[in-house]
């Protein structure tokens, strides 16, 4: 993406791109808008090596070993032998258009591993279920939290 771009045209190369809804005809509502013309926004001042602290004020340059640190972490999961010690009830929130992962086999692998994690897969919703679909995921955590014992 061009950095000379202007904020509106950078907004529908990151709506068109990231955040386009997989159903005909729509999107998954403002929020996941509003996001694509911040980050669009951002995109000419916002140093990721900086926020990461990877970068090397000395050599100027970035540190590839904490880069490689920091995506590590990102890509990998908790180790399983850890997620199974998890006893706690749990609510896992998904939509049902996640665009980072498939809500429903990584929603599945959760449940397996902490017996006690209700999974919840929104319709209509995209990464960001809680501001498209609000009332459906305050519903879910009322129940979760009503009938917790």
């Amino acid at each position: 993406m061009k950095k000379s771009k202007d904020a509106d045209a950078l907004q529908d190369d990151l709506t068109a791109k990231s955040v386009s809804s997989k159903s005909a005809g729509g999107s998954f509502g403002t929020f996941d808008r509003t996001l694509a013309r911040a980050m669009a926004l951002c995109t000419r001042h916002y140093r990721v090596d900086w926020s990461l602290g990877i970068y090397d004020e000395a050599t100027r340059r970035v540190n590839i070993w904490q880069g490689l640190k920091v995506l590590r972490k990102f890509f990998m999961s908790e180790p399983k032998s850890l997620l199974r010690q998890f006893r706690s009830a749990g609510l896992l929130v998904f939509g049902e258009h996640e665009v980072l992962y498939d809500p429903g086999k990584v929603g599945a692998r959760a449940a397996r591993l902490m017996p006690r994690l209700r999974v919840e897969v929104v319709p209509g919703a995209g990464h960001a279920a809680v501001y498209d679909k609000p009332e459906v995921v305050n519903g879910l955590l009322l129940s979760f939290f009503m009938n917790r014992r």
